[in-house]
């Protein structure tokens, strides 16, 4: 073990410097500096004693370092006896933290014991950038930068990322780019925030563009000297970008090897306009000698592609002997499968002529790309046993939080799904590194093994997380399609606005508090949320929530306006438990629902009544807000490969919302809602085409239908249920006599609902994919046995998905098997986000 420490700091990458003090034969002290480390672990075993007992063990630091984390790196308790080698694997897992400049260890006695106390001081290393200034595309200039998060931070490294994102700016075109710089410093944790501000001004256009030519050249070029002055003509009143410049020149100089002159340069002069933005090039170019290469009889490669190969030469080509030429072409012919192939070279004087026979392609390719190597060697069978065994006898070590910060060590060691000795599975790894992310606290995570030299079978995990912004405020407008209104025209168009303040980490309880609002015609939505990862000491989900929503139910024809709305407000505590495929919740809360009808009409109560009948739903409960006791347990089991683009596996869902009146005007809506879903994804054999199909049940546990609220009863129709039908305008439908030749049609919903969907998923281009798609769905008002016999609902189409980072962006045409009003039209389309299940 001794020898095995040794090793591990002697090919180490940090330089540590010992000085050994003894003062007295009981008193050591021992000081790591960050400059040399080979001889650190014999200087330790020299000036250290064997082993020594300790009553104490202590430590200081200039940076925020808490107990738990301390003492869970150096694993050395109090009133034990302690060794040489505990004490470089203390060091070591400290000096992991790369946060440690030096580290003072001294062994002092007293008369009520010895002491081992650890002295640690930091250097300043990088904790954020922040990117200020209006501009779009500016979060890509912060990988220009040359310091990492957490590493040491570097005054001259600094500086030479300034220059380096000037330089970016200047290859796009702005001249008169500015950046700010300010650094601020965090005592606590010596952290330094860097601030970068972009003024980046206007973008340089090129005013004009010369072209001069130092070479005679002969009556017979002036149409190379016109071609080549056209090219470069072209960059006239375009934006300075050094990328496109690049392009145009080299497509000139290609052109000029074409016409033989390899040895042609270009050089650029440019005059800049800062107050005008504006640049002017001239461009001198000097074609020197011609030697045109004349390829014939070549059918296999190109011109541009034997003449690539032979310029693989340079400028040197034309000094090269033509029959080192003439070989050069007959072995990339024999690298390619032509063995008969023969080359002939005639040279006249700036002419190269090559005549190709090609022949026939051989079935042997001399390419390196499919030759297989085997070992003779035989592996000893006591060799793959002892991998087996260490492979099996691998394990996880420490967890080492890179850096020093103010979140709370113990809270990011609880999100991990491994321990601490632990047999070692890339599986858990990633786990965590999900777990962390769920927190939704950090601007970025990683979370790696320790590459260096470690214990066999105890394999340390460097964490690096670094906290986001507390505060993230986002505001978003636009403009949406509400539902149905005269089949989605102008009339349902709906205005969009609303945002999200989000308060990170308020109690450093790894915590969040969120308020959102969304306004929009069809639906208002105001939530105050608290959400916290663990409850007590148990990794329990917990959210908090208050909310204000009020959702407007449109018809399907008729009326330019909403029916009715159906408010809830109440308050919501959720609780849930998250493992590797499953997850169990359960929220617990009160909640008042209120329905009204939309009317401005002079005879309201007479509409109010029409309404009602029309929606199946009993009058007397309109405009009564009645409270009820929520109780709503949930299981999710989710086995799919992936949540974005699940290829195999399934997906179940079981769901039960309880809702209990406390009061006599809802002594007759008691209800308990049963959702059960099951998708399930199946590769077919031998084509890329997965199979995916879902079911859905829903049964509402009442006696009258028409004391269930209409927002809690089901509703088939739209871009996540029938794609035939628009949002939640499946039959059964009512009738509103609105006075017009065209009554108004509202739909009743259902208490009891089957839906199945079925898709073909397939590919087409790139990230492009097509669907087809069946939909079929039954919706009834009474009980499971009237289901079966209530109309078939069911729609037909095809889809186009183009896969994202987030998500695919889908559309999807359904056409109905059946039209529940006669003149609605037949098929319906939808644009959305990600998949239908």
């Amino acid at each position: 073990m001794r020898s095995f420490y040794t090793n591990i700091f002697a090919t180490s990458i940090l330089m540590l410097a010992v000085t050994v003090h003894a003062s007295t034969p009981s008193e050591y002290k021992i000081i790591v500096h960050s400059s040399q480390e080979k001889e650190l672990a014999q200087l330790i075993r020299e000036a250290m004693p064997s082993s020594v007992l300790i009553d104490n063990i202590a430590y200081t630091s200039d940076v925020i370092l808490t107990e738990a984390e301390f003492f869970y790196l150096v694993d050395i308790p109090r009133q034990s006896v302690v060794t040489k080698d505990q004490i470089i694997q203390a060091i070591f897992y400290l000096l992991r933290k790369n946060k440690f400049e030096t580290i003072t260890v001294s062994l002092q006695s007293a008369v009520s014991g010895h002491t081992l106390h650890f002295d640690l001081v930091s250097y300043w290393t990088l904790g954020k950038i922040k990117l200020h200034g209006f501009m779009l595309g500016k979060e890509r200039y912060r990988y220009l930068y040359a310091i990492e998060s957490g590493e040491q931070f570097d005054q001259q490294k600094h500086n030479y990322s300034l220059e380096q994102m000037y330089a970016a700016f200047k290859q796009e075109g702005y001249y008169n780019i500015s950046i700010d710089d300010r650094l601020s410093y965090d005592d606590a944790i010596k952290e330094v925030t860097v601030h970068l501000t972009f003024k980046r001004g206007k973008i340089f256009k090129i005013r004009d563009v010369e072209v001069h030519m130092n070479h005679e050249l002969q009556e017979k070029n002036g149409a190379l000297e016109r071609e080549v002055c056209t090219r470069l003509q072209r960059l006239h009143g375009i934006h300075y970008q050094r990328q496109q410049l690049n392009e145009a020149v080299s497509h000139v100089k290609y052109f000029l090897l074409e016409e033989g002159y390899l040895q042609s340069t270009i050089e650029l002069e440019e005059r800049f306009d800062k107050e005008r933005s504006k640049v002017d090039l001239s461009f001198f170019i000097d074609l020197g000698p011609r030697k045109e290469f004349i390829f014939t009889g070549n059918s296999h490669f190109s011109k541009r592609q034997l003449l690539d190969h032979l310029l693989l030469f340079g400028r040197s080509a034309l000094m090269l002997p033509t029959d080192l030429l003439r070989e050069e072409i007959i072995t990339l012919y024999q690298n390619n499968g032509f063995k008969q192939v023969a080359v002939d070279v005639h040279e006249e004087e700036d002419k190269l002529f090559f005549i190709i026979q090609e022949g026939s392609i051989g079935t042997e390719v001399a390419s390196t790309e499919n030759v297989i190597v085997e070992s003779t060697v035989p592996v000893p069978e006591q060799t793959i046993a002892e991998q087996h065994k260490n492979a099996v006898c691998d394990s996880f070590g420490k967890t080492i939080v890179t850096g020093s910060s103010r979140f709370p060590f113990e809270y990011l060691l609880r999100e991990l799904t491994y321990a601490h000795g632990q047999n070692w599975d890339p599986f858990n790894l990633k786990q965590s590194h999900l777990a962390l992310k769920d927190l939704n606290l950090f601007d970025h995570i990683h979370l790696y093994p320790y590459q260096g030299m470690v214990p066999l079978g105890d394999r340390p995990v460097q964490l690096k997380a670094m906290l986001d912004n507390p505060l993230e405020v986002r505001l978003h407008t636009g403009a949406g399609a509400q539902g149905t209104l005269r089949d989605l025209t102008f009339d349902g168009i709906t205005y969009k606005l609303g945002g999200m303040v989000l308060f990170k980490n308020p109690f450093n309880q790894a915590d969040y508090f969120l308020l959102n609002a969304d306004f929009t015609r069809p639906y208002r939505i105001l939530e105050v949320q608290y959400w916290r990862p663990w409850l007590f000491n148990r990794p329990v989900r917990t959210l908090a929530q208050v909310y204000n929503n009020a959702f407007k139910y449109p018809s399907l024809r008729g009326l330019q306006r909403n029916l009715y709305q159906v408010t809830h407000q109440g308050l919501m505590l959720g609780l849930s438990r998250k493992w590797t495929n499953m997850e169990m919740g359960c929220n617990f809360g009160f909640e008042w629902m209120e329905t009204n009808i939309s009317n401005k009409l002079p005879q309201e109560g007479e509409f109010n009544r029409l309404v009602a009948r029309a929606i199946n739903f009993d009058p007397c409960l309109l405009q009564v807000k009645i409270p009820y006791l929520l109780l709503e347990p949930s299981l999710f089991i989710n086995y799919l490969d992936d949540q974005l683009y699940p290829t195999q596996g399934f997906l179940t869902v079981l769901s039960a919302k309880g809702m209990f009146p406390l009061d006599r005007w809802g002594e007759d809506a008691l209800f308990v809602k049963c959702i059960a879903e099951q998708s399930l994804f199946v590769p077919l054999p031998r084509i890329p085409v997965i199979l995916a199909l879902r079911l859905r049940l829903g049964y509402i546990i009442f006696q009258r239908f028409n004391n269930i609220m209409p927002s809690e009863r089901f509703y088939l129709g739209g871009a996540f249920s029938l794609r035939s039908y628009q949002n939640d305008l499946c039959p059964p439908l009512g009738i509103v006599e609105n006075g017009t030749a065209k009554p108004d049609y509202v739909p009743q919903g259902g208490k009891a609902m089957i839906n199945i969907n079925l898709e073909l998923r397939f590919p087409l281009y790139k990230q492009l994919n097509g669907v087809v798609f069946q939909d079929v769905g039954f919706l009834d008002g009474g009980s499971l046995r009237d289901l079966v016999h209530s109309d078939l609902l069911a729609g037909t189409g095809f889809g186009l998905r183009y896969n994202t980072p987030i998500g695919p962006i889908r559309f999807d045409m359904g056409f109905k098997w059946q039209k529940p009003v006669p003149d609605v039209s037949s098929l319906a389309w939808f644009l959305t986000l990600g998949q239908a299940f």
